[in-house]
């Protein structure tokens, strides 16, 4: 079982907040709260078996097991539009939504990594719009997703090594080809939809359709969205994001684990399950139909 030092440490490389653990364990939040601040020195064996189940489950579970389930009103989802050929992706990427949809197993006042309690502006979480967002001093650097802040620390160097030797292996091929598809790296705004609570900053996105693309920002759904786990990050890129990301019309999405030493792969448009890979070998665009690939050893030496 995990000491309390340990789940401390879970607990912020996962991204959990003392409320979110709470209703995925099913202990009192006040217990947890006062298990992590060290207010009860000796914890229930019970407690501590609830909070370790959870703590030791890897994230990647909850997405896998909440992309197959789908919980669709309908039944089992089936892909109804067919992949566009590679002799147009490059020329031509824009698709239609992704035709089925997944659901957040997960019901929360204040999701996994979000800034829980905090009033601004006289709004609580959940409350605040993209005009709350744009208000921010420029220094702030967040994300806002259903109208939660969550915080963004500076990346580190691995971070920016992996998204860096990703953005640039795949800008290279999209242009050799003579591809019109645009790459960015983070930070970009991105106003994924039209619900006015959710800007994201992707680590690295591709757009294909040029109307999306203003002086500031991106308008819409990318059609390539890449994210690189930190320690804070995992289970808002693992669950969160992920929802967010596939209902928005997100094609492709990729999320990149060092911890792990692993790749996560998303193709909403044509597989029915995730496909998660070694960071070994290369790894093929599904959007571009395979002819833009990643050398996931060049990935890999970022994680030793």
């Amino acid at each position: 079982m995990l000491t309390i030092e340990e789940m401390k440490k879970r607990k912020i490389q996962y991204g959990y907040t003392n409320t979110l653990l709470s209703e995925l364990s099913g202990v009192p939040v006040g217990t947890v709260n006062k298990i992590f601040s060290g207010e009860t020195k000796q914890p229930r064996r019970e407690t501590l078996l609830a909070l370790d189940k959870l703590l030791s489950a890897d994230p990647v579970a909850y997405s896998s097991t909440a992309f197959m389930l789908r919980g669709l009103k309908q039944g089992a989802a089936t892909p109804v539009t067919e992949s566009p050929s590679s002799d147009f992706v490059l020329r031509d990427s824009s698709s239609a939504a992704s035709s089925y949809r997944i659901r957040p197993e997960i019901s929360d006042p204040a999701p996994g990594g979000a800034c829980d309690g905090v009033e601004i502006c006289g709004k609580k979480p959940g409350e605040y719009t993209i005009e709350d967002y744009l208000a921010l001093p420029d220094d702030k650097r967040v994300e806002l997703i259903d109208g939660f802040f969550y915080d963004m620390a500076s990346p580190k160097i691995r971070h920016q090594q992996i998204c860096g030797e990703i953005y640039a292996a795949v800008l290279y091929q999209i242009r050799e080809k003579g591809g019109s598809c645009q790459v960015f790296m983070s930070p970009v705004d991105v106003y994924l939809c039209e619900d006015q609570q959710t800007v994201v900053q992707p680590d690295v996105q591709i757009v294909c359709d040029p109307s999306k693309i203003t002086e500031k920002s991106i308008v819409g759904a990318p059609d390539f969205v890449l994210e690189v786990i930190s320690p804070s990050t995992g289970f808002k890129d693992y669950t969160i994001k992920l929802h967010k990301y596939q209902e928005a019309g997100v094609r492709e999405y990729w999320i990149a684990d060092p911890i792990k030493k692993r790749l996560m792969i998303f193709y909403f448009e044509g597989e029915e399950v995730p496909q998660i890979l070694p960071l070994e070998g290369q790894a093929a665009l599904r959007i571009f139909g395979g002819e833009v690939t990643v050398d996931l050893d060049r990935i890999r030496v970022y994680c030793e």
